[in-house]
């Protein structure tokens, strides 16, 4: 289809229709940018969170470590500690043993001399 000049240059625009198009336009462009600026201030919010977050967990993974060592380091203490009270129970006992072995001596040595 072709169009012909006469057309062409019979064709003229209202005023009216291209304010309207203007108007249209400035808004739809307005829309996009302030979209654009939306979108920009959410990416740096959520940058942010997540960098703190990253921070927040870097944190707590230290402590965490932490706690780790500090209980390892106590369960080791309590062990030895049992252990140390364990023989230290074991000689008590074997003392004990010889004390009531040398008082049943010295009683039955005394009975013996009655």
């Amino acid at each position: 289809m072709k169009v012909s000049r006469e057309d062409s240059i019979n064709f003229k625009p209202q005023k009216n229709s291209s304010l309207m198009l203007g108007i249209i336009f400035v808004a739809i462009l307005g829309a996009v940018l302030f979209l654009l600026l939306r979108s920009e201030q959410t990416s740096t919010k959520i940058d942010s969170t997540s960098a703190s977050l990253d921070d927040r967990l870097s944190k707590i993974e230290d402590q965490l470590l932490m706690l780790d060592e500090v209980n390892s380091d106590s369960l080791i203490e309590v062990g030895a500690e049992i252990h140390f009270n364990k023989v230290l129970d074991q000689r008590e006992l074997k003392l004990s043993k010889k004390l009531i072995a040398s008082y049943k001596q010295r009683l039955e040595k005394e009975i013996k001399r009655e």
